[in-house]
């Protein structure tokens, strides 16, 4: 993304259920990630992805017609 110097980077998966439908580009310029870290990313792509589908689901609930 531009940087001259990346020791180490990541592409995390972001899924609704088993498809995947974004990827986070994580890096650390020129140190290295920390275990730490790619665990925490990886419980926030986890999370993301449950919004995601509360997010698709609230909408599909509102755009239905309301009976009467």
């Amino acid at each position: 993304m531009g940087r001259d110097a990346i020791e180490e980077l990541a592409v995390l998966p972001i899924c609704i259920g088993k498809r995947v439908v974004n990827l986070l580009y994580v890096d650390n310029g020129s140190g290295p990630l920390a275990k730490t870290s790619l665990a925490a990313l990886r419980v926030l792509c986890a999370a993301v992805g449950r919004v995601y589908e509360r997010l698709i689901l609230e909408r599909k609930r509102s755009s239905r017609p309301t009976p009467g």
